[in-house]
């Protein structure tokens, strides 16, 4: 009986602090401001962790991966500023581009394995001016 206490103690304490290693993001935001998206993360603690992937979805929900930032360390706020997001229209809508999009960060570990984070969404709204000046200075970057 003291075997079978012991042994349910330890499986519930190994299965909390596996649970526990990947609650890596503490929060995970995504802000328009009509010209861009900001994505923003928290880490709660980044031992073992190579490096953070962001990932951006549109209705579809199928990821890409769109920048990769490597880990500092140790617990820390980390900033994406997505400025490619109003370059392209899912709705075809000319004067007025609304778009949904999703990210999540997928956390890249030292020993090869990868987890997700939550997906953080935000509706980004672009004139059809700004989305044009925009395509037009790319052209000639």
């Amino acid at each position: 009986m003291k075997m079978k206490i012991t042994a349910i103690i330890l499986l519930t304490f190994t299965t909390l602090a596996l649970f526990a290693s990947d609650n890596v993001i503490e929060y995970l935001r995504a802000k328009s401001d009509g010209k861009s998206i900001t994505v923003e993360w928290k880490t709660t603690s980044e031992q073992d962790i190579n490096s953070f992937a962001i990932e951006r979805a549109g209705s579809d929900q199928i990821f890409e991966s769109i920048e990769t930032k490597q880990a500092k360390g140790f617990a820390s706020t980390y900033t994406y500023l997505d400025e490619s997001a109003f370059k392209t229209s899912e709705n075809g809508d000319k004067t007025l581009s609304k778009n949904i999009y999703f990210y999540r960060i997928a956390i890249n570990k030292k020993d090869g394995s990868k987890v997700y984070s939550t997906i953080a969404n935000v509706t980004h709204n672009t004139s059809s001016i700004r989305r044009t000046w925009g395509m037009l200075k790319e052209m000639f970057r």
